[in-house]
C-alpha cells in the first residue's frame, strides 16, 4: 500500500462512508484518480463500495 493509499484509508476510518468527491478534496486529487486508487483498494479486498456510479460510497471492510 503506498501513502495515497494509506491517506484515503485513514480518511475512510476516521468518517466511516465517504464519497469519491470528499476523498478527492481531502487527499489533493482529481477525482479520476481518487477512482483508481479506490478501485485498487477494492480489488485489494480492504474497502467495499455501495450504490451507483453517481452516488457510490465507500466504507472499510
Amino acid at each position: 500500500m503506498n501513502d495515497v493509499e494509506r491517506q484515503i484509508v485513514g480518511f475512510i476510518k476516521s468518517n466511516g462512508t465517504v464519497s469519491t468527491k470528499e476523498t478527492a478534496k481531502y487527499i489533493g486529487l482529481s477525482i479520476t484518480q481518487t477512482k483508481e486508487y479506490l478501485y485498487r483498494l477494492v480489488k485489494a479486498n480492504l474497502v467495499e463500495s455501495f450504490g451507483g456510479n453517481r452516488n457510490k460510497t465507500y466504507r472499510l471492510k
